[in-house]
């Protein structure tokens, strides 16, 4: 695990204290490593052959590792709701899924936790896969990226310093748990 905002290593992925800032993540853990045979299932999920069945096979692998972590643990005492990352309107045409969102809604159901669609795909990059982290960060115009650390540096940093969409959360946390 490590601190995303130092990229050093941390304890069960929490941001180091002297990382953490008003608008950067608190912390983040991985249900299951990205290699091997993980990698080709989540690649046959989301790219040809478009395997949406493999959907119930990764919530349950997700899952069985989620519920075993420490780190899950202690964030589920504070009412954690899934967002699912929106998909371009090309690639859901082209895929007919939202990779995203089907775990997501396997999770939540897996899990009893509300899934909320709270975020909206404001720009259509291209495909990053098997591009060179060098390429990457070239295609979306920062240094020092990868694809996951920057959708989520944005987000904590949106939902830190956005009075609008702080309140936007803040009502659909008032729902989720007026509703269980």
């Amino acid at each position: 695990m490590i601190c995303l905002v130092c990229n050093k290593g941390s304890i069960d992925g929490l941001t180091h204290p002297v990382c953490k800032s008003k608008y950067a993540i608190d912390g983040a853990f991985c249900a299951v490593a990205y290699k091997g045979i993980v990698k080709k299932l989540i690649y046959n999920f989301k790219y040809k052959p478009y395997l949406a069945d493999l959907r119930n096979i990764l919530v349950e692998l997700f899952y069985e590792s989620i519920i075993q972590q420490e780190i899950f643990q202690k964030a589920f005492k504070f009412s954690p709701i899934l967002v699912p990352i929106p998909l371009s309107t090309k690639r859901l045409r082209k895929r007919g899924y939202n990779h995203s969102k089907l775990l997501a809604e396997g999770l939540s159901k897996s899990l009893n936790l509300k899934l909320v669609e709270a975020l909206q795909r404001t720009k259509d990059t291209k495909s990053q896969f098997g591009l060179k982290l060098k390429d990457i960060a070239t295609l979306l115009g920062r240094a020092d990226h990868t694809t996951v650390m920057h959708g989520v540096e944005k987000i904590a940093r949106s939902l830190k310093s956005d009075k609008n969409l702080c309140g936007v959360v803040g009502k659909i946390r008032s729902s989720v748990h007026t509703e269980n």
